[in-house]
């Protein structure tokens, strides 16, 4: 073979080479750019199109973590594979408006890429805040009386004292930190105050007409001290119909129709200690009836282990004949424990205050 010859073989079988490396490179960069675009399909679907071999077939795909997701617009996909250029990646149109209240994911061979949609959420309201602070509403009612309301809910089964013209007395709030009792007015112009013990209070004021038709007596106390407020109507005797006490309080219709008069007991039992309880009886009759029966409104104490040997003090508020509120301060020595039963008692408590024992 002449050197022309070997010299010319070389060149073709070079030639051949290079023909076919140029094919094999331009095979693989267009099976790239010609990757069929991601698409969704149900379980179903992609059942039927996964053969024996599909998992030899199918190149592996890349690792979730290599992928990054950024948002280029509302409804568009940017993802960027690590090594990878944008333009080399299938396109991602913007969805539909019907699919953008759920997220979307499409499993491809480049992974799984999450469509979220760009959705305003609702916004937190503010809780509204709770009010704590009591409210008392005072309205009038009849034979001169005030009917109180107490609303304290954030204060339930809690004691407090109600006070009213030198009146005062301990009430308790139901569970839902309710309270209501109607009570003796003393001024036409009835300024209640309720006063919890961590400094809460809440106060109204109420106009009563009537008050000037009616006379009104009042005896209370704070602690045990076992008094008691004794009416004897018309000449009656302990016992007797006209005896009006705690006891045989009557109703108010009595003062209304000025048949007699009518006792109320103020004061709740409380857990607190009883030495802290305020208690009050009132005693309201119509001022003429007064007169013409010859009322005798008298202030007792028993004698009993928890008094006897000792001093109790008490206060009476007397109005009568529409004069201004009369108020007395009493200090009674009780008999020594061997008088037990027997009462000490403040009798006249619109004329002369003596001490008698019976």
């Amino acid at each position: 073979m002449s050197k022309t010859e070997l010299a010319r073989r070389i060149a073709t079988a070079g030639g051949t080479l290079l023909c076919v490396l140029g094919i094999g490179f331009f095979m693989q960069s267009t099976a790239h750019t010609t990757a069929p675009q991601t698409q969704v399909a149900s379980d179903t679907q992609q059942k039927a199109d996964v053969g024996p071999n599909a998992a030899s077939d199918r190149p592996a795909s890349a690792p979730l973590e290599q992928i990054k997701m950024t948002s280029a617009a509302t409804g568009t996909l940017v993802p960027l594979l690590t090594g990878r250029s944008a333009s080399d990646l299938p396109k991602y149109t913007p969805q539909p408006a019907f699919m953008t209240d759920a997220p979307i994911v499409f499993e491809g061979r480049h992974g799984a890429l999450i469509y979220l949609a760009q959705v305003d959420l609702p916004q937190e309201e503010a809780a509204p805040a709770f009010d704590c602070t009591p409210r008392l509403t005072a309205t009038k009612a009849l034979a001169a009386m005030a009917t109180i309301e107490l609303q304290a809910h954030c204060l339930p089964n809690t004691p407090f004292t109600l006070s009213h013209s030198g009146l005062i007395f301990t009430a308790v709030t139901d569970s839902d930190g309710r309270w209501e009792n109607t009570v003796p007015a003393l001024r036409e112009d009835a300024f209640f105050v309720a006063s919890f013990e961590n400094g809460k209070r809440a106060e109204d004021t109420v106009k009563i007409d009537a008050l000037s038709i009616y006379d009104r007596y009042v005896v209370q106390w704070q602690g045990q001290s076992g008094l008691q407020l004794h009416v004897l109507e018309s000449g009656a005797k302990y016992g007797e119909a006209g005896h009006v006490w705690a006891g045989a309080a009557r109703d108010m219709a009595a003062a209304i129709h000025g048949t007699g008069g009518f006792l109320v007991a103020l004061g709740d039992r409380t857990d607190l200690s009883p030495e802290d309880v305020f208690s009050a009886q009132v005693y309201t009759v119509q001022a003429r009836s007064s007169r013409k029966s010859n009322v005798s409104v008298r202030v007792e104490a028993e004698v009993q282990t928890t008094n006897c040997g000792n001093d109790i003090a008490a206060q009476v508020l007397i109005r009568s004949d529409s004069r201004d509120l009369i108020s007395v301060d009493l200090a009674v020595a009780m008999p020594d424990c061997s008088a037990r039963g027997e009462f000490v008692m403040l009798k006249n408590l619109d004329g002369d205050l003596t001490l008698a024992l019976r």
